[in-house]
């Protein structure tokens, strides 16, 4: 258990080091790059609890994060019309546009990391870190909720 803990612990660690690295490469954060395509994928118009559950942010990190890509007009933040006290989150045509390039980013370097595994090894991997997520979700105080689910979820990865 312990030889497995040291690699999770640094999968985790390298994975955010370099998700961070590259999107500093195209002026962005990583955690610009997780709001950006959470809209793009679920949106694009989200309120901001549903947000802090799909990038897992803490409240004032994802407050700190729309604040910059309001600033450079990728968002816009709008009163909800079903109850004003609440906000929505909109993606703007820029936004759309940098969504889309922080998405195919991301997909290059999980396509690039994943290279060596063949399709069998891939649902493999898909299945157990879906079984981990699973149970980490189920004693953080970020579990998953139906929106998270159908978009980690599609249709023909659902459970065996």
């Amino acid at each position: 258990m312990q030889e497995l803990r040291a690699w999770l612990s640094r999968l985790s660690r390298l994975n955010n080091s370099v998700l961070d690295a590259r999107s500093a490469d195209r002026s962005s954060t990583s955690s610009e790059d997780a709001v950006l395509g959470a809209l793009l994928l679920a949106g694009p118009i989200l309120n901001p609890s549903a947000l802090k559950t799909i990038v897992i942010q803490s409240p004032g990190g994802l407050t700190k994060t729309l604040l910059r890509l309001e600033r450079a007009g990728h968002v816009r933040r709008a009163s909800d019309p079903a109850d004003r006290r609440a906000l929505l989150v909109e993606l703007t045509s820029s936004g759309r546009r940098a969504a889309k390039e922080a998405t195919e980013a991301v997909d290059a370097y999980y396509e690039e990391l994943l290279m060596d595994l063949d399709l069998a090894e891939r649902e493999q991997l898909t299945c157990l870190v879906r079984k981990v997520l699973d149970k980490l979700e189920s004693i953080s105080d970020m579990p998953s909720d139906p929106l998270v689910s159908a978009m980690l979820r599609p249709v023909g990865l659902q459970r065996r």
